[in-house]
This record gives structure tokens, C-alpha cells and sequence, in this order.
């Protein structure tokens, strides 16, 4: 029983004494207390992001208005999502190798590429860059904030 109202007391106390920070925290020029009421799940990303991408400036002579990611093509290339992951991991080999100076590999891999993502169309122009950007300012308005042409070639 002597157990119980201490635990009893010591629950009381806690809530008010969480009560009254929760009142009195902002007037005090807090707006949080940081072990109570901070709550930040995914609301900010702490950095910037690297990639490689396609871009894709023609298809069969066909110029693009622009120089387009070549995930976001309409309706020309048939992409489930085991072949991003696949391609995104041979563009990584593909840097890793030219890095190196392995030649013989980024021909090989370029090959690869070449004959498994650009099947659907006759002839293209594009390039292998490397881009940085935020991940939160890309998705709202597609920012990328540098870019830097690794390969360029065509099929």
C-alpha cells in the first residue's frame, strides 16, 4: 500500500510538473523543450544528395525541348522498378570504373546499357552525368543543383 502512493505521488507530480511546461515554455521564449516536445520526424533533409542519371536529348532524331532524366520520358521506355534499381546500380559501376580508368569495363557496361534500356528506340543521344541536389527542393520543383557530364554518347 506505502508503494502505491508513492508511485501514486511521483505520477502526479510528473504530470503537472508536464503540464506546466508545456503552459509556461513559450512564455519563457521557448517554443519546445527539447527532451518533452521536440518532434521532427523527416521534416528536414540534413543535406544534399548525389546521383547518376540518363539524360536523354533525342530519340530516333527527334530532339527533346530540353534534356530529360531518362525515368521521366512519356511513354517511350518500359521501366518496372527492378530495372531502375538495375540501371542505377550499372550507372554507379559505370562511374566506379571510369574513376579507375578501366576503359575496357565502361565499354562493356555502356553496351549493357545500351542494348537493355535503349531497345525500344532506334537511335538516341544522351549522356551519363552526375547531379546534386536537395532531395526536398527536387521533389517540389525539380531543382538539381549541379550537374556534371561523365559520358556522352549515342546509340
Amino acid at each position: 500500500m506505502r508503494d502505491y502512493l508513492f508511485r501514486r505521488r511521483i505520477l502526479i507530480c510528473l504530470v503537472i510538473g508536464y503540464t506546466l511546461a508545456a503552459l509556461y515554455g513559450p512564455r519563457l521564449g521557448r517554443s519546445e523543450f527539447y527532451p518533452f516536445f521536440n518532434w521532427s520526424l523527416f521534416s528536414y533533409a540534413h543535406s544534399t544528395r548525389h546521383d547518376i542519371v540518363v539524360f536523354v536529348h533525342s530519340i530516333d532524331g527527334v530532339a527533346l525541348e530540353e534534356p530529360t532524366i531518362y525515368f521521366y520520358v512519356p511513354n517511350r521506355f518500359v521501366m518496372n522498378g527492378g530495372e531502375q534499381i538495375r540501371l542505377r546500380k550499372l550507372l554507379w559501376e559505370l562511374w566506379s570504373h571510369r574513376r579507375k580508368g578501366d576503359q575496357k569495363q565502361v565499354e562493356k557496361l555502356l553496351n549493357i546499357i545500351r542494348s537493355n534500356f535503349f531497345s525500344t528506340v532506334g537511335a538516341a543521344e544522351y549522356e551519363i552525368a552526375l547531379i546534386r541536389y536537395n532531395p526536398i527542393e527536387r521533389l517540389k520543383t525539380g531543382k538539381i543543383e549541379f550537374s556534371r557530364t561523365i559520358i556522352r554518347t549515342s546509340k
